[in-house]
């Protein structure tokens, strides 16, 4: 059995200094170090983050893909879209977790307002 994996996906990075970005890195932590789990990053930016991501690897998604971010707002509070919203960010993601390094994540955890 392959060990379980998220992706923690943002608007925003986790090397920041707001509350989201100490909820990732919290999160993070909490599911590495208690329940075992592989976590990786993923932030709108516009290239690659000269910030090094804390534990796991960083995906940068590109300013063409922040169009459906709205979108994705909307999605997340309503838990009977969830399914749309899962297939929406593994398709606009598709290029960047095909790259990564690590295998392709059993769940995606989408932080935002």
């Amino acid at each position: 059995m392959t060990r379980p994996s998220v992706l923690i996906a943002a608007r925003f990075a986790p090397t920041g200094y707001g509350g989201l970005a100490q909820y990732q890195r919290l999160l993070a932590r909490e599911l590495r170090d208690q329940a075992g789990v592989a976590t990786r990053f993923c932030a709108m930016c516009d290239g690659p983050s000269s910030a090094p991501f804390p534990e796991g690897a960083a995906i940068c998604v590109a300013a063409e893909q922040r169009a459906a971010m709205p979108l994705w707002m909307r999605l997340a509070p309503r838990r009977i879209f969830h399914a749309l919203l899962d297939l929406s960010i593994r398709r606009a993601f598709a290029n960047e977790l095909r790259q990564a390094t690590s295998a392709r994540p059993t769940s995606i955890h989408f932080v935002g307002t």
